[in-house]
């Protein structure tokens, strides 16, 4: 029984993904669209932006500036995002598709390559494993802008569909959940920093809490659609690319140790969440 506790303080948070994930298959209600815990709303706006203000409020100014010249690791970033990781899927897809594969789920993994970073989880699981939080904060900011523009066009080029992108409520909702809880949070830490230092607060353990929450809402909506089924081949295909994912995202973080001292920046194995 120690040791099963002490497992579980060490890994709390792995073990909240699977209690969440359990739950929500139990009551999808509860945390879907329109239920509530209304995530359209709470999660859309406040979740994301209570995530960016911690950041703000618990990352040093100086780190923060530090990391707006590290060139070489946003072009990196920035060109695995759109570039490679998107690449790679296409190749995978590519190889799979002529096998008894579910056509709409590769499809589907199509247009996941395509997407930008995850904000909210790229920080959180970033600081989790003690990387370079203010790198995560600038590319996860800077490739949802991106996204924008550069997702709809991978999408036209690489599945062949066109999307209609709402760029005024997409850029307005990234600064109202991004950039301002951010800077926000900085203004306050300039002004409190003394009484912030002599007061730990757990802000990992608040952004993870807050992750757990988004995790629960996301598996709710997917629990209920009740019309989506896959079959075994489908499902260890997608284990399959889980697994290809991580050592993928184990050779991304070596070579980023290559372009800085700072180890890790978490997005793109998060993609398949």
């Amino acid at each position: 029984m120690i040791i099963v506790a002490q497992f579980i303080r060490t890994n709390w948070f792995l073990c909240g993904i699977l209690i969440v994930i359990c739950f929500a298959s139990i009551a999808p209600s509860i945390g879907a669209r329109g239920g509530i815990l209304r995530p359209e709303i709470t999660v859309k706006f406040f979740a994301v932006a209570i995530i960016f203000f911690n950041s703000g409020i618990s990352l040093r100014s100086e780190d923060l500036r530090r990391a707006l010249v590290q060139f070489k690791v946003h072009f990196f970033i920035q060109g695995w995002t759109f570039i490679v990781f998107p690449s790679l899927i296409y190749l995978l897809v590519s190889l799979m598709k002529d096998g008894p594969f579910d056509k709409l789920l590769l499809q589907g993994l199509l247009v996941l390559g395509c997407m930008p970073p995850p904000v909210s989880s790229a920080v959180i699981l970033t600081k989790a494993v003690s990387g370079n939080e203010a790198a995560a904060i600038f590319n996860s900011a800077v490739g949802s802008f991106l996204g924008i523009f550069i997702t709809p066009s991978l999408i036209l080029l690489i599945v062949g569909s066109a999307v209609d992108v709402p760029v005024t409520s997409i850029f307005l909702q990234l600064s109202l959940t991004v950039v301002l809880p951010l800077c926000l949070g900085q203004a306050i830490r300039r002004r409190h920093r003394m009484w912030l230092e002599r007061n730990p607060i757990p802000f990992g353990t608040i952004g993870s809490a807050i992750l757990l929450l988004i995790i629960y809402t996301t598996f709710c909506d997917t629990f209920l659609q009740t019309d989506t089924h896959l079959d075994f081949l489908s499902l260890i295909s997608i284990v399959f690319l889980m697994c290809v994912t991580g050592i993928d995202f184990l050779h991304h973080n070596t070579a980023l140790a290559g372009l800085s001292s700072d180890r890790y920046y978490c997005h793109d194995v998060l993609r398949l969440s």
